[in-house]
């Protein structure tokens, strides 16, 4: 059994692009993708900075206080057995069923997925 992953580890392999990929709101089969305003206004930060922080592939740029919130507006929490199954399922082989049916597909999503897939082949190529 691999050994669980270290906090550090977990943030390099689930960047802020990716969780803001993942976050869903609802259960199945009404489920929905909350706006940027909307997570902007549930972490009390600044739309720009949600934005931004929904663009980045890693959180270097980014500090603790924004991470946390812009993590807890998502429902998102890295210390969670269940959740990094999830994130890692969604990294690995997810769909992306929930961004498709969203209205924000074309004006923001598509771009957002096809930007994260480019940063991992970046990555993957520089390793």
């Amino acid at each position: 059994m691999p050994a669980p992953l270290r906090y550090d580890e977990r943030l390099e392999r689930y960047p802020p692009i990716l969780c803001r990929l993942c976050c869903t709101r609802g259960r199945q089969p009404h489920v929905w993708c909350p706006t940027d305003s909307q997570i902007a206004m549930v972490a009390k930060l600044p739309l720009a900075t949600v934005k931004w922080m929904s663009w980045l592939t890693t959180w270097d740029p980014v500090e603790n206080s924004d991470r946390r919130a812009f993590l807890a507006a998502l429902d998102i929490d890295l210390e969670s057995r269940a959740q990094l199954a999830r994130l890692e399922y969604m990294r690995r082989r997810g769909q992306w069923r929930h961004l498709h049916t969203s209205e924000l597909w074309q004006i923001q999503f598509e771009e957002m997925v096809t930007c994260y897939v480019k940063a991992v082949e970046e990555r993957s190529v520089q390793s």
